[in-house]
This record gives C-alpha cells, structure tokens and sequence, in this order.
C-alpha cells in the first residue's frame, strides 16, 4: 500500500501552510494563493486499491486528480476543470 504521507501528497498541505505564513507577514493588500496538485497517470483502480480504498472524493480532496483512461473515458472526469475549479474555490 502506498503512503499518504508521501511528501508529494503532503505538499498540498504544506503548501496551504506556506501560504498562511506569508499572508501573516505582508501587506493587507498583497495576496498569494499557493497551490499544489498531482495529475495522475495512474489507473485509478490501481491507485484505489495501493492506497487501501480511499475514494475518488477522498484523492480529489488531497489534490491528486486521475487522467488515466479509466477516468477520462468510462468515468467521463474532467480533470482539468476539477483543477480550475479547486483553484477558484480557494481564491
């Protein structure tokens, strides 16, 4: 099984930590937004079972989307548009 506290999975929320530190030290007027995703070319039913059942909503939620075929084709995600729309959200 793989490990969620792998540093590339963790740097999303590393990255958010980053992101309040800098906010707390500038100007009221500067604002960053950090942001880090994985764009996976894993088949997603491989990545379900090393990463002991987690689902897609749970990956999604760690930033790591799936353009594998699986995904694109037969789940008809829209990994890209999931992308822009977690960056807006958090904007």
């Amino acid at each position: 099984m793989f490990n969620l506290n792998h540093p590339k999975i963790k740097l999303a929320q590393e990255i958010k930590e980053k992101e309040k530190q800098i906010a707390n030290n500038s100007n009221v007027f500067d604002r960053v937004i950090l942001n880090s995703f994985i764009m996976a070319i894993t088949d997603f039913n491989e990545a379900c079972q090393n990463f002991g059942g987690i689902t897609r909503e749970e990956f999604n939620k760690l930033n790591i989307l799936f353009i594998d075929e699986f995904s694109l084709k037969k789940h008809k995600t829209k990994p890209v548009k999931k992308l822009f729309e977690a960056i807006f959200a958090k904007a």
